[in-house]
C-alpha cells in the first residue's frame, strides 16, 4: 500500500513506506522551499494522508450517485 494511503501518520508507516514518503517530501520541499520551511515532514505526511482519504471518499460518493 502506498504511504499516503496508510492512515495514522508517520508511526503507521513501514520502513519502505517511510523511505518513499521521505523521498516525496524531499522532492516537494526542493520545489517549494517557502512552504517547506513552514511544514515539517510529519505535517507533510499527515496532510497527504488526509487529502488521499478525502479523495477516496469523494470518489465513493460520486460512484453512489
Amino acid at each position: 500500500m502506498a504511504w499516503y494511503a496508510t492512515p495514522g501518520g508517520l508511526s503507521s508507516l513501514s520502513a519502505p513506506q517511510l523511505a518513499a514518503a521521505r523521498r516525496s517530501y524531499d522532492l516537494w520541499s526542493s520545489g517549494n522551499p517557502g512552504l517547506a520551511s513552514k511544514y515539517s515532514f510529519d505535517s507533510y505526511v499527515e496532510y497527504a494522508q488526509q487529502r488521499h482519504a478525502e479523495s477516496v471518499a469523494e470518489t465513493a460518493e460520486q460512484e453512489e450517485d
